[in-house]
């Protein structure tokens, strides 16, 4: 590949890429929950100490009489969720409502709690931040400023958040009906405390925050099955008397007859039609396709750019950073997409220096997918990952394929005969 600026492909194919998508046999649903119980938002703050009866959730900063205190982490538990289990999280976030204005920068990770039914909160020192955590992370980087009281509205909504609760669904023990508890926490080494001060739901329930999910269910026609043949019976038959003999002087009796029963046929059951296999693809399941690629400001703005446009999936058509830098490349994907977000590559002719050499290209692309199986529940791609490989991610079908740029072919020429010199007057020399 050349070195032309980075570019997104919306539609089309490409020399290494092929894809298709299922019809998909599926439901979407929306559904809306709000927190309902003063145990079921709390603050933690770094003593270890925990509030269930705050009026407001602080993100991250608090402002006291003293002047301001850190909150260390602030948990949600939303309780009956009915989402049924094997359902596809197709987007899911929070919305809040602005309590106190706030301006000042402001980031926050948001992990899940990794259990099949999270409990409410207890006072209990660090009854948030000890829970166990989905593997999962978002980050809500550059909150916009909460400038009304009452709002609530795209400034007060986190980024989309399916990840984390596709992880809690998919646990062995989920089931609908189950809880889902969410925990915010400030970015680690990063001090842009804000605040953003939402409602709890001990200041108003009917502004407590609001977990949105939709999802889809796979559904399986229920097969109609074949009328089965009631057998006609066959008709009974009615011997036929003998005939009276008639006196001779030798009369010879005639032997009687009787005529065997007709069987009645048996009818066979059709045999119930096998209905056809669920797919799982998603609607309008939105994938990034971008290549030529580089450790610029530039890529950082397209991936930017990317990711505000809600996609679900990227793949990279090789040419990954043009600086066989794979700890930066890995870096520059994680700073804007985390660690856990669907990346998928092929191989360019930029990366095989460091492509399969440890902690090279390969790995991290093997590591990152290991996590989204984890998070998925089943495997994800066969073969060799992004030079010769078959994946299936959301219902959509693609194989990544290397040829001609892997695997690299070193030789060197084997004998004398192999190189030669030709001079002026034609003649050759072997053994330069």
């Amino acid at each position: 590949m050349g070195n032309s600026s980075s570019r997104i492909l919306v539609l089309g194919l490409y020399s290494l890429l092929i894809f298709f998508s299922s019809d998909a046999l599926a439901q979407a649903v929306t559904l809306e929950v709000r927190i309902s119980a003063s145990q079921n938002d709390a603050e933690e703050v770094a003593s270890g100490a925990v509030s269930l009866t705050s009026p407001d959730l602080d993100l991250m900063l608090d402002r006291v009489a003293t002047g301001t205190e850190l909150k260390t982490a602030v948990g949600m538990l939303w309780t009956g969720v009915q989402i049924p289990k094997g359902a596809i999280i197709t987007k899911a976030y929070i919305v809040f409502t602005t309590d106190e204005v706030g301006s000042a920068p402001a980031n926050v990770r948001l992990t899940g709690q990794a259990a099949n039914s999270a409990g409410s909160f207890t006072t209990a020192s660090f009854n948030i931040s000890s829970r166990p955590r989905t593997v999962s992370t978002v980050d809500w980087v550059n909150i916009p400023p909460w400038n009304t009281v009452g709002e609530s509205g795209l400034a007060q909504q986190t980024p989309d958040l399916s990840p984390i609760i596709q992880e809690i669904v998919n646990r062995s023990g989920w089931a609908a009906g189950n809880n889902i508890a969410i925990i915010v926490q400030p970015i680690p080494n990063d001090t842009n405390y804000g605040p953003r001060t939402a409602v709890s739901f001990n200041a108003s329930a009917i502004q407590a925050p609001l977990l949105h999910i939709e999802y889809t269910t796979v559904v399986t026609p229920t097969p109609t099955p074949a009328p089965t043949p009631t057998p006609t019976p066959a008709p009974t038959p009615t011997p036929t008397p003998d005939p009276t003999p008639i006196p001779t002087p030798s009369p010879t009796p005639i032997p009687t007859t009787t005529p065997a029963p007709t069987p009645i046929p048996t009818a066979t059951p059709a045999p119930t039609p096998t209905p056809p296999p669920p797919t799982s693809t998603i609607p309008n399941f939105k994938v990034a396709f971008v290549g030529d690629l580089f450790l610029t400001q530039g890529t950082r703005d397209l991936y930017q750019m990317i990711k505000n446009e809600g996609a679900q999936m990227l793949l990279l058509l090789g040419d990954l950073d043009h600086a066989n830098n794979p700890n930066a490349w890995e870096q520059q994907i994680n700073d804007i997409f985390g660690p856990d977000f669907p990346v998928f590559a092929v191989i360019g002719n930029h990366e095989t220096k460091k492509w399969d050499i440890p902690n090279g290209y390969l790995h991290k692309l093997l590591d990152r997918l290991e996590r989204l199986e984890q998070i998925e529940g089943h495997l994800i791609c066969t073969g060799e990952v992004g030079t010769k490989s078959a994946c299936n991610y959301k219902g959509l079908f693609f194989i990544l394929a290397g040829p001609g740029t892997w695997p690299v072919v070193d030789q060197r020429i084997a004998s004398s005969s192999d190189d030669a010199e030709e001079l002026a007057n034609r003649t050759v020399n072997l053994i330069s």
